[in-house]
């Protein structure tokens, strides 16, 4: 499952949270700053290592 993120003045992004996310996960998704301008465009999948959901670029297939 994957969410499309919008707010005024940005670029959408997707998010991905896997079928089980974490508490941690989702605590840091509310805590995700959407104005950042590095997650434009791109899908955000949760990294369990760096504890972060960063961008990883937008391929084709991937909708």
């Amino acid at each position: 499952m994957q969410t499309t993120v919008a707010g005024a003045n940005t670029s959408m992004f997707r998010v991905e949270p896997g079928p089980d996310p974490t508490d941690e996960a989702r605590l840091a998704l509310i805590d995700l700053d959407v104005k950042r301008p590095e997650l434009r465009g791109h899908l955000l999948r949760w990294s369990e290592d760096a504890k972060a959901w960063p961008p990883v670029p937008d391929t084709p297939g991937d909708s």
